[in-house]
């Protein structure tokens, strides 16, 4: 979603991590600037999905999916990228 609607702003080897860096160091006058209103949404996403991320961390295998908490972050992504 981030990349199709702010083409040119992210790279496709970059991390949902990086792209919230670069939305949230983004001036004024940059383009990323309208994502800034999603900035604590893609947060939160991104802080419940980079625990099953071997890169973040090392246990990812062993962290338990809770499956209620797991339908609601993906019904949360969902709404941020227009699919319901």
């Amino acid at each position: 979603m981030l990349t199709s609607h702010f083409p040119g702003h992210f790279q496709p080897n970059e991390w949902l991590g990086d792209f919230i860096g670069r939305i949230r160091a983004a001036d004024a006058t940059s383009g990323l600037q309208h994502a800034k209103a999603d900035l604590a949404e893609l947060e939160a996403i991104n802080g419940y999905s980079k625990k099953y991320h071997h890169q973040q961390n090392a246990n990812a295998d062993a962290e338990p999916v809770i499956e209620d908490e797991l339908h609601g972050y993906v019904k949360r992504t969902l709404r941020l990228v227009g699919g319901t």
